[in-house]
């Protein structure tokens, strides 16, 4: 094994806390839509962000962003996670650290 990936392992292993970050590809194994993926199905390809995620839009119409927030929340709702999710909250409960935080990120 590499050694830079046996220390990597090793800190893991002594680790008391862990924090995974993961990009939106991540859930989108489930079904969740992407925000930016290059495809019609991401959600800025049929949503307006600017309408939606800034301070501008929710002046304008807030029932419109509060109403798309529920739908969105309704949605990840029915999602099954994926075998990347399980592996994630698996190492989680098998390793002595527990994984504090699990984020999907998205830098513009």
């Amino acid at each position: 094994m590499n050694k830079q990936i046996e220390i990597a392992r090793q800190r893991i292993i002594e680790a008391r806390h862990l924090v995974s970050f993961s990009g939106a590809g991540l859930s989108a194994e489930s079904g969740i839509a992407t925000f930016r993926d290059k495809d019609e199905d991401s959600l800025w390809s049929k949503f307006d962000p600017m309408q939606l995620a800034s301070q501008e839009g929710f002046k304008s119409d807030p029932a419109m962003v509060i109403d798309w927030y529920n739908w969105r929340s309704k949605t990840l709702a029915k999602v099954v996670p994926n075998e990347a999710h399980k592996k994630t909250n698996r190492g989680s409960k098998t390793n002595r650290a527990r994984i504090q935080v699990i984020s999907a990120i998205n830098l513009y």
